[in-house]
């Protein structure tokens, strides 16, 4: 019942992502697996039991602690570097070296389930918090760990002009 409750929760966080917006910053699915469609059954009864919290996002830098692997980490700020790959770092264990993956069915590496433990959040932000302070970030790092301007994007049929691509190496004129 609590698979078939966070699964139900997740589908109903997508659609209303798309619809509405973020229902919720903090949520998130706490299986590495999904239940069996057979299992959905009373998914009324379980839908009136949910609801969101809104919490708050992520700042740049504590979202890509929560997803890059150590071997990535040259893309963050030393302070955060620290956090993924020292012996002492509070939460190492989140970045472990050797993980498993679950290849059934799969021919594909990359199709495999990997079997991580989940990131918890309040621990990332205090060590965040203890061990990155904004004192020791350079100024151009603490203005890439800002939210940014938010841009919309609309296609217009009638537009007829023609804009140069940044990439005519790859073969877009």
């Amino acid at each position: 019942s609590g698979l078939m409750s966070h699964y139900l929760k997740g589908l109903m966080w997508c659609l209303a992502y798309y619809i509405k917006g973020c229902v919720s910053w903090t949520w998130y699915y706490p299986f590495h697996y999904g239940p069996m469609l057979k299992d959905m059954t009373n998914l009324t009864a379980i839908s009136e039991t949910i609801c969101f919290e809104l919490g708050q996002p992520f700042m740049p830098f504590q979202q890509l602690l929560g997803c890059l692997p150590p071997a990535s980490c040259n893309l963050l700020p030393r302070p955060y570097q620290w956090l993924m790959i020292s012996a002492d770092s509070p939460v190492l264990h989140f970045y472990p070296e050797d993980f498993g993956i679950d290849q059934d069915g799969k021919k594909n590496p990359w199709e495999a389930v990997v079997l991580l433990d989940f990131i918890d959040e309040r621990l990332l932000v205090d060590a965040e918090r203890l061990h990155c302070p904004v004192e020791k970030l350079t100024r151009l790092e603490n203005a890439r760990n800002q939210f940014g301007t938010v841009l919309t994007h609309l296609f217009d049929p009638g537009c007829v002009e023609t804009f140069p691509s940044c990439n005519p190496e790859i073969g877009l004129p």
